[in-house]
């Protein structure tokens, strides 16, 4: 199975479940594309982003924040410390560490420059080692083309899940109905989930000429029990 994204995949998973939010975007004056999570997670209480200016959605999954937007060239990243609490340079720490990046630090606001797209991580005021996993910031910077990629158009072999009567609010099970859908589907078709959230207790696709793509703010929720060191499992 070929799992695609208009938006792409930025994975934070929840102690109750297991979940593929990707979020609306926003583009503004600022050259970047905001992701706003809003539906699908509650603010953080202790990060604030500014990216080239503009306020940036900060989430929180049991104090694993994350944030994600597009961008174009260079962006300016401001992260503040709701907290109040001054940033100490000796209990923060900025990755890649590979990439040595250098950073400002004003109080409690941290300021970065970044050219490259990928996966960065900020801990602020936390003890630098392996075992410290929370009150980190998990940014996903990507290439703003990729979260303003068209829709695909209705086809035989291209079914949009709305449109097919699957539920997008998070309130069924709709397991059986995506496992309807896919079974129909001809070789090299492809399931198209609209924003909205989708309650998938128990989904796994065995065959490799499918492909799911979701738009900016499908969300994509799975329960996953078992202990903390369970959360990262795949939902596939």
């Amino acid at each position: 199975m070929r799992l695609r994204f208009l938006s792409p995949l930025f994975l934070v998973v929840a102690f109750v479940g297991l979940v593929f939010p990707i979020g609306k975007t926003a583009a503004g004056d600022s050259g970047i594309s905001a992701v706003d999570w809003s539906h699908a997670s509650p603010p953080s209480a202790r990060y604030a982003m500014r990216v080239n200016g503009q306020p940036v959605f900060v989430g929180d999954f049991w104090q694993e924040h994350f944030a994600q937007f597009g961008f174009e060239g260079r962006a300016e990243i401001e992260i503040e410390l709701l907290n109040g609490e001054p940033i100490d340079p000796a209990r923060t720490q900025l990755s890649p560490a590979r990439l040595d990046l250098p950073f400002q630090i004003e109080g409690n606001r941290l300021r970065f420059t970044i050219t490259e797209p990928r996966a960065y991580v900020v801990r602020i005021n936390t003890a630098q080692t392996a075992n410290v996993q929370l009150d980190y910031l998990a940014i996903s910077a990507e290439r703003r083309a990729l979260l303003t990629e068209p829709v695909p158009k209705p086809a035989d072999n291209v079914i949009d899940v709305v449109a097919a009567g699957v539920d997008s609010t998070g309130e069924r099970d709709v397991t059986k109905d995506l496992r309807r859908l896919a079974d129909g589907l001809p070789t090299g078709g492809e399931l198209y989930f609209p924003r909205g959230t989708y309650w998938i207790e128990d989904w796994q696709i065995r065959r490799d000429d499918l492909t799911v793509r979701l738009a900016p703010g499908a969300f994509l929720l799975s329960r996953a029990g078992g202990t903390r060191a369970d959360r990262r499992r795949a939902i596939w």
